[in-house]
């Protein structure tokens, strides 16, 4: 299974995707505060990204979160 996944470039481009916009939900949210437990900032990390419209009820990311994070890593080029 691993390796299925490790060569599906659709599976690493996912995560990848999925990573970006996670991380600017925890930016969004101010996940600087280190009174948080860690699962509570995930928690609304992702909540922050659905109602954003990041991601749907089963947190995989939307079509808008998609392309959201091809903007994002447009970005991160960019400042490179």
């Amino acid at each position: 299974m691993m390796f299925e996944l490790a060569g599906d470039h659709q599976s690493l481009s996912d995560l990848t995707d999925f990573e970006l916009v996670l991380s600017h939900c925890f930016e969004k949210i101010g996940a600087v505060n280190p009174k948080w437990q860690h699962s509570e900032v995930f928690k609304a990390a992702l909540q922050y990204g659905r109602q954003s419209g990041y991601f749907n009820s089963q947190n995989l990311l939307t079509t808008f979160g998609q392309e959201f994070a091809k903007i994002k890593l447009f970005d991160l080029a960019e400042a490179a």
